[in-house]
């Protein structure tokens, strides 16, 4: 890959330098694809082949094993995230553009909890006088008929 001199000050030295790292894994993942054509894993150029021992001293077992590079992904993400964010598409905060910025979003849970504690508030009051509209007595009718309810003594009729 032929280096060219950019300055990483700019914004388009940036996106180069990005690119060019992007470039690089991409011919990582192309030159293990062809070297791991023969393997179903091996063919995506994701995942690497190690060689592991097991057996014993005298009759030693080589096998191949697959694992997936979890490095190569996370530089790859990582160079895309920073790729976006130079082109605007996404801001810092991952705020994609048209989405509801935190305070906005705070506001407006602000502005329901009002809404919700005034609507509480109006049905306690209606809830309150239908209370004591049941507990008022009806055409003349009196609360209590002893005269001294706390007495404890019983009536006899």
């Amino acid at each position: 890959m032929v280096e060219t001199e950019h300055d990483i000050n700019t914004k388009e030295g940036r996106m180069v330098d990005i690119d060019q790292s992007h470039q690089g894994l991409q011919t990582i993942m192309e030159e293990r694809a062809a070297a791991y054509a023969d393997d179903p894993y091996g063919r995506t150029g994701l995942f690497n082949r190690t060689f592991k021992i097991r057996g014993t001293r005298e009759h030693p077992v080589i096998f191949e094993q697959y694992t997936l590079d979890h490095r190569l992904l996370r530089e790859r993400s990582k160079l895309r995230k920073e790729a976006s964010i130079l082109a605007r598409h996404f801001e810092k905060r991952g705020k994609a553009p048209g989405q509801v910025s935190l305070e906005e979003l705070m506001l407006k849970i602000q502005q329901g909890n009002e809404r919700v504690a005034k609507c509480r508030a109006e049905r306690e009051a209606r809830k309150a006088a239908e209370r004591e509209k049941q507990t008022e007595p009806a055409n003349g009718e009196r609360g209590c008929t002893d005269s001294n309810p706390g007495s404890g003594e019983l009536h006899n009729a």
